[in-house]
């Protein structure tokens, strides 16, 4: 995704990739794991700062939020809960504070092409684009997945059906990985 966007030349500034943040951790659970040196907590903590409540970011776009919140149901179980946060780098007019220091997870965004962005988001179609490429190559691993079982049954030699049960297992994993997005029905 990041080689097909380059610099973020298409953006439209609105802002809403930074102030709607989510975890599936409360802001508490993220300060407890920093204390214990988790470095995923502490560099989380130092970027964004919690919303007093889902109603907060709800007022920022309540379509995304609520597209945020379904998938991470669908991807962590229907007791999950989300939480929302922004950057504290994030000026009024939507430009960030730190752009030249900025980590990694802003410089990628959007990163993975199954994470909501706003409806009016710049970078809708080529996330539609790279949903679409991923898909492909799911649905690909499926057919190679039916072939293999037909080859595996006509196979004598161990090794060779050792290297189709290790092909199959690669490819397994990979319908597997985007199970809570589709993948069986792709």
């Amino acid at each position: 995704m990041v080689e097909i966007l380059g610099e973020k030349k298409i953006c439209k500034k609105c802002g809403k990739c930074c102030r709607l943040i989510s975890s599936t951790k409360s802001y508490e659970q993220l300060c407890e794991e920093a204390k214990t040196g988790d470095s995923v907590a502490i560099n989380f903590l130092k970027l964004f700062l919690p919303y007093e409540s889902i109603a907060d970011a709800i007022k920022i776009d309540s379509q995304l939020v609520d597209s945020v919140v379904e998938m991470n149901k669908r991807v962590y179980g229907p007791d999950v809960q989300t939480y929302f946060y922004h950057c504290r780098y994030i000026n009024f007019e939507n430009e960030c504070m730190a752009y030249d220091m900025r980590p990694k997870l802003c410089r990628q965004y959007p990163k993975n092409e199954f994470v909501p962005v706003p409806s009016d988001c710049s970078y809708e179609g080529y996330s539609f684009a790279a949903r679409e490429k991923v898909k492909a190559k799911v649905r690909k691993a499926k057919e190679d997945l039916l072939d293999i079982k037909v080859m595996r049954e006509k196979a004598v030699e161990r090794g060779v059906i050792e290297k189709f049960n290790k092909l199959e297992g690669k490819l397994t994993a990979l319908v597997e990985n985007y199970k809570a997005f589709g993948s069986y029905d792709w």
